[in-house]
């Protein structure tokens, strides 16, 4: 069995994203498995910003290629998780228009 460490090279994984969005896909996944270790949760502001960034990265990717639908959904969700990791982060210090606006959303649900 011939083994490359060539193959393991993280930027390798994703050969059509360009270089910007190959570094923010791979920061969002390193600091995603950080949340993920340390719990489990959609209240854990770490794997909340790993989910911005990766959902970042992909509106980037489809941006730059000209899929504007595409890119308009993952640019929303990601804009939608920035959200969420603010109100999980500072809680009762976030800004009072955020937590509004998910004050709204739960009620708009439930």
């Amino acid at each position: 069995m011939n083994f490359e460490l060539r193959r393991l090279h993280p930027f390798d994984i994703f050969p059509e994203f360009h270089v910007f969005p190959r570094i923010v896909l791979l920061a969002g996944i390193v600091i995603w498995f950080i949340g993920l270790f340390q719990a489990v949760s959609f209240r854990n502001p770490t794997v909340v910003l790993g989910t911005t960034l990766i959902l970042f990265a992909a509106s980037c990717q489809y941006f730059t290629r000209r899929q504007g639908m595409s890119g308009f959904c993952c640019g929303l969700l990601a804009l939608l998780s920035f959200l969420w990791f603010v109100h999980v982060s500072f809680g009762d210090l976030a800004p009072f228009w955020i937590k509004a606006f998910w004050q709204g959303v739960t009620s708009l649900i439930w």
